[in-house]
């Protein structure tokens, strides 16, 4: 957790929602100037503001909408902070709570430097990175559909189906007259034509991806793509997660952030490491996760090493273990700017 050094004359707490915000804004003693809620307006926003500004800094808990006040603030000027959700509840707990407490609160840990800081994700970039992230949900509602036909198989008492046989178009129309229940049959049929939808949507997500993405970044993602199995969309996946790999000055809080280490919690002995594993990016422990099956698939040395693992923990864990191997050699290819090493990789996994 990093907390923000704030120095400024006044402080701006910000309880942002959909179609309002909550403002409060105080002088560094804690003397309230300003707390009411307005509509989520630009202009609004910067007519409250204006006495202030340049002294002023604005805090706002991270949600799904903060996009636009930071790209205002960043336009006029203003000092602007992202708080971390999760370490922002952490500290400010309290029995009662509501939007007006809430700005007051944001407000408080500013000006007392106890606000939890997250990153403000750029403006340039953040078109890519949805788009992949969109991609990224869409391959995995893909293989929610693979998993169903898995589990009508499974229902019928028929040996599970070949997923290569269910991503050639060709093989699986051999498996819309497989079961003598017509119904059954038509279960089948549809999840083949969702599969048709969603390949296509994703090819052409991946079309205009490739088009717009990397282009002055092609040094760095052919050091991506020197790792067995990563190719265009994962190593841009990664890329545009991090950004920039100076946010993680060490590679524990680049691994911790990455969520492929587990947090350890304890209390009078008792440990608790099955809760808090949530903070971090989901897409990047995705896109690592990704990274270590096709590692396994195309590096016959990798496939050893994991052979290895296996015999001395359970499947799920080695594959833990691998994917933070993973994620370390990451941070390093892009600290240092070298392609993948595998006999370094595995002389370091020993």
């Amino acid at each position: 957790m990093e907390l923000a050094k704030i120095n400024s004359d006044y402080y701006c707490g910000v309880d942002l929602h959909d179609k309002n915000m909550f403002n409060c804004i105080m002088e560094k003693d804690g003397k309230i100037l300003y707390h009411k809620r307005i509509r989520n307006n630009p202009e609004d926003f910067k007519r409250i503001i204006t006495k202030y500004k340049g002294s002023i800094s604005i805090g706002v808990e991270s949600t799904h909408n903060y996009y636009w006040l930071y790209d205002l603030c960043k336009k006029e000027g203003i000092p602007f902070y992202l708080g971390h959700a999760y370490y922002l509840r952490a500290i400010r707990g309290k029995k009662k709570k509501d939007d007006k407490i809430d700005s007051k609160t944001l407000a408080d840990l500013m000006r007392t430097n106890f606000f939890a800081i997250g990153y403000p994700y750029p403006k340039a970039r953040r078109g890519i990175r949805d788009l992949l992230r969109r991609r990224t949900k869409l391959v995995q509602q893909r293989a929610g559909v693979y998993n169903h036909i898995h589990l009508v198989y499974s229902q019928q008492g028929e040996e599970n189906v070949n997923l290569s046989e269910l991503k050639n178009k060709t093989e699986r129309i051999n498996m819309l007259e497989k079961f003598d229940d017509p119904g059954i049959n038509y279960t089948i049929e549809i999840d083949l034509d969702y599969i048709d939808y969603l390949d296509g949507l994703i090819n052409k997500l991946e079309k205009r991806i490739k088009e717009k993405a990397g282009l002055e970044e092609k040094e760095t993602i052919e050091l991506l793509k020197s790792y067995p199995g990563i190719g265009d969309i994962l190593s841009l996946t990664i890329l545009y997660e991090i950004d920039t790999i100076d946010r993680f000055p060490t590679v524990q809080k680049f691994s911790s952030y990455s969520r492929v280490v587990k947090t350890q919690r304890e209390s009078n002995k008792k440990r608790t490491d099955n809760k808090n594993q949530k903070i971090g990016n989901p897409y990047l422990k995705w896109a690592f996760s990704q990274a270590s099956v096709m590692a396994i698939k195309y590096s016959p040395e990798i496939k050893k090493y994991f052979e290895r693992l296996k015999k001395r923990m359970p499947k799920q864990k080695a594959m833990a273990v691998l994917r933070h191997r993973l994620a370390i050699a990451v941070y390093k290819t892009l600290k240092n700017k070298e392609p993948f090493n595998l006999d370094k990789f595995l002389q370091t996994s020993k």
